[in-house]
């Protein structure tokens, strides 16, 4: 589907101290059966480059690793987003900070549905991160077409063109 649409499929991981983007048929074997593949985020990103570690990107290390390749979308399951409870832990993942500073689109099936769904889309209203649906007006929730949440834009039509067009969701002043 992706070929079909025009766009490259690659996946993306740290081997030998260098940002992979397209791995070759034997990498993904090797990540997938090692016991030394490290999480990578933003914050982790410096270290395992250095240290020639294994890695595996989170959503936010994605991003900045498609940044730097000149990739402006890529397609992941979910975001990570605010845990229940996060106003005494300050559980916030740092997924929505990256979405807001990285000029990289993130298509996701919505936000993981054991997150704060409310909280995790004002913490992207809060940061400047829009939030498109395509073609409803809700948010989805991961496994959940609808998490009750309303996006800020409906998209119907992804194809690039000057025909496509957002749908603002609700009144606004």
């Amino acid at each position: 589907m992706i070929r079909d649409a025009g766009a490259e499929p690659a996946t993306l991981a740290l081997i030998d101290g260098r940002i992979r983007v397209g791995l070759a048929d034997e990498e993904p074997e090797l990540l997938g059966r090692s016991n030394k593949v490290q999480k990578v985020s933003r914050r982790d990103l410096p270290a395992v480059l250095a240290s020639g570690r294994l890695g595996a990107t989170t959503v936010d290390g994605t991003m900045i690793c498609a940044a730097l390749a000149d990739i402006e979308v890529f397609v992941t399951g979910g975001i990570c987003g605010v845990h229940r409870g996060a106003q005494e832990t300050f559980d916030i993942s740092a997924d929505l900070q990256e979405l807001a500073r990285t000029s990289v689109a993130v298509v996701c099936a919505g936000a993981k549905s054991i997150l704060d769904i409310g909280l995790t889309l004002e913490y992207l209203e809060t940061h400047g991160a829009p939030v498109l649906s395509c073609e409803q007006v809700n948010f989805a929730a991961f496994y959940m077409r609808d998490s009750g949440f309303r996006a800020d834009l409906r998209l119907d039509d992804t194809r690039r063109s000057k025909h496509a067009s957002f749908e603002p969701i609700g009144t606004w002043v």
